[in-house]
């Protein structure tokens, strides 16, 4: 059996059949009430909450109290087919479906946790799905020699609320701009 990850954290729902269908313990903590929840996220570096989709009370409010003990984790919703996010539910980062099995939530997870690694690596806050765009795009990029500028609003937000802009690998800050590779 593989060591479940410290860092991961799953709030299912006992009484839910289809909770039993994946071996959570395997892949993180399991917890069923909001309390342990908190108590967990509030004591560990928590990077990953999943959430299963039959759990109705986890509220933008809950979310936000999640954030405010660990505000880099992500909020994952596993739903039992994939589909989009809908205009209610924006407070999850995600989706995981159930239709992958327990290898393939496994593997995306793992995807999930190497993006947010790429994201400390470059000193980058966010979570948005852009944000971990430009961050593969750094990691394949910052080992050739071409010349590469990012800009964007965000990196002038930062600077104008006097936050650490993100660096890259050559630390090289050209105004609003990331220069790479010169």
């Amino acid at each position: 059996m593989a060591k479940p990850n410290q860092r991961i954290v799953i709030l299912t729902d006992p009484t839910h059949q289809i909770a039993t269908a994946i071996k959570w313990e395997t892949i993180g903590t399991v917890v069923t009430e909001l309390s342990e929840l908190y108590q967990t996220v509030k004591e560990r570096q928590i990077e990953l909450v999943l959430v299963e989709e039959s759990r109705q009370d986890l509220t933008p409010a809950v979310a936000l109290r999640l954030r405010k003990f660990s505000p880099a984790a992500e909020i994952w919703r596993v739903v039992h087919t994939h589909f989009g996010p809908d205009d209610q539910e924006r407070l999850f980062d995600g989706y995981l479906s159930r239709d992958l099995g327990e290898k393939g939530l496994a593997e995306r997870i793992a995807a999930i946790l190497a993006d947010k690694e790429l994201l400390k690596r470059y000193q980058m806050i966010g979570r948005s799905p852009k944000l971990k765009t430009v961050a593969r795009t750094i990691e394949k990029i910052a080992p050739t020699d071409v010349p590469v500028m990012i800009v964007g609003p965000s990196l002038f937000m930062d600077q104008a609320l006097g936050m650490q802009a993100a660096k890259c690998p050559c630390d090289r800050v050209c105004g609003n701009s990331i220069v790479a590779g010169q």
